[in-house]
């Protein structure tokens, strides 16, 4: 049987191919595992702060999570409206954040405004 140096090349080539994929797939997921914990970390500042009572450094961490869509901070932002923790009572501002949040499917939010029109706070039937 004959050698065939470019057999050998071919597979050499595929077997290159391979690795090379297979780095690229494990950069991606290591460079997506790394992005994550950044709105997850700033969210444990905030439960720390709020664990503190630091109303103003939990809201501090919150406001822009929420103003960038994350569903969880507008509810919980919404929430301190609603009871007045570290800014004043607003249930319009309340009703702004929570339903934002419950139209991206947070069932918690989904709750937090059923129980708002519910409980029937006069500030929330004008906020409609």
């Amino acid at each position: 049987m004959k050698f065939r140096p470019t057999l050998l090349l071919l597979f050499c080539l595929t077997l290159a191919k391979r690795q090379l994929t297979i780095a690229a797939i494990f950069t991606f997921l290591s460079l997506l595992a790394l992005a994550a914990p950044v709105a997850a970390g700033q969210l444990e500042d905030e439960k720390d702060a709020e664990g503190r009572g630091d109303w103003a450094a939990a809201i501090d961490l919150l406001r822009p999570l929420a103003e960038g869509g994350d569903a969880a901070a507008q509810n919980k932002l919404g929430m301190f409206y609603d009871i007045g923790r570290g800014v004043p009572v607003d249930y319009a501002e309340a009703m702004k954040w929570i339903r934002k949040s419950a139209e991206q499917g947070n069932a918690e939010a989904q709750s937090n405004l059923a129980n708002m029109y519910r409980f029937g706070e006069e500030e929330c039937r004008l906020a409609r």
